[in-house]
């Protein structure tokens, strides 16, 4: 009988794989189409293909948002807003779930701090993040802009200012959130039908991270549906990647790279000498 599978086990048992196709009569191409179409992907590939590998993808997940890791960083502005992100980092699912920002400009880093501690919950977060231009000394001075917000008691880790880097891992989970809605709603989102991608591509893009952000993050949707390549991006290649990008504001974007390469930063070891008596 064809696509009926056997194998022995060690056992000695006779173990027999029968995949719905051994009988086209029962299952005809209408009753495929129509089972498939009410239920979501992961569950027909679990169900009917017996695969043992679909998995539930984030939006099937019930997230504890207590019990997941807590991160948040921030894009420090001067002229330009100041941002601060925060977000969750569900690894079993490979999801980060951003779900508050603080955007604001004109303010003194008292300020910014003072109202990015209001609100948190006290040791809600794991680690903060930040530019890494602002760990950096200037004009001779010992002191530096990061310091400033550890004196008003936000501590923060340089974070890793890689673009290129950074713009393909968000590329990658935006891209992964939208390969996991077109699973769960077994049908391609409009993105990929512009682009041609085939129906199998999308398993392999929804294991890659994916993002989401909660509907009250207005100014982090607004600047990722505005940011774009300019028009001679991909003709001059002497220009340096920030130069090709647009206008738009960037700055919960430049957090959100940041986030992302998270795992890349490494706090180097200060070594002390010993001081000279004087």
């Amino acid at each position: 009988m064809p696509n009926l599978e056997t194998r022995k086990c060690k056992s000695g048992f006779l173990a027999v794989r029968a995949h719905y196709s051994i009988d086209p009569e029962l299952w005809p191409v209408e009753r495929i189409g129509s089972i498939r179409a009410a239920m979501p992907g992961w569950r027909w590939r679990k169900e009917y293909e017996i695969d043992f590998d679909a998995n539930v993808h984030v939006r099937n997940l019930r997230i504890d948002l207590h019990a997941c890791p807590k991160y948040k960083v921030i894009d420090h502005g001067r002229r330009n807003p100041t941002v601060c992100l925060w977000w969750i980092e569900h690894r079993p699912s490979k999801t980060l779930y951003f779900y508050r920002e603080y955007y604001r400009a004109d303010a003194t880093i008292a300020d910014h701090c003072r109202t990015i501690n209001q609100l948190e919950e006290p040791g809600e977060t794991r680690s903060a993040l930040i530019d890494p231009s602002t760990h950096r000394r200037l004009d001779n001075s010992y002191s530096t802009v990061a310091d400033e917000y550890a004196r008003h008691g936000v501590r923060t880790v340089p974070a890793d200012n890689n673009l290129a880097a950074g713009i393909e891992a968000v590329t990658a989970g935006l891209t992964a959130a939208l390969a996991r809605w077109s699973i769960e709603n077994n049908t391609p989102h409009p993105w990929f039908q512009e682009r041609l991608v085939p129906p199998q591509r999308l398993y392999a893009l929804a294991e890659d991270r994916a993002l989401y952000f909660h509907p009250s993050m207005t100014n982090t949707i607004r600047e990722i549906e505005q940011l774009s390549w300019l028009d001679s991006a991909d003709q001059d290649n002497s220009k340096p990647l920030c130069e090709r990008i647009g206008t738009a504001d960037d700055h919960c974007c430049d957090c959100l790279r940041y986030a992302l390469l998270r795992p890349r930063v490494r706090v180097n070891r200060i070594q002390t000498n010993t001081l000279r008596k004087i």
